[in-house]
């Protein structure tokens, strides 16, 4: 996740946004990305949890 070292609270944030960011990016393939990056940061948030 190059260019995502933003002041974020948490890195669970970090992840979302930067995740965010790149299915926005990537036009071409929206859908699929964006089903990609909330699995992702579903799973991370409940890695977290059980951490």
């Amino acid at each position: 996740m190059v260019g995502c070292s933003k002041s974020l609270p948490t890195e669970l944030a970090l992840h979302i946004s930067c995740a965010s960011l790149i299915c926005e990016t990537e036009f071409e393939q929206q859908v699929n990305h964006k089903h990609l990056c909330v699995t992702l940061a579903v799973s991370d948030k409940i890695n977290m949890v059980l951490l």
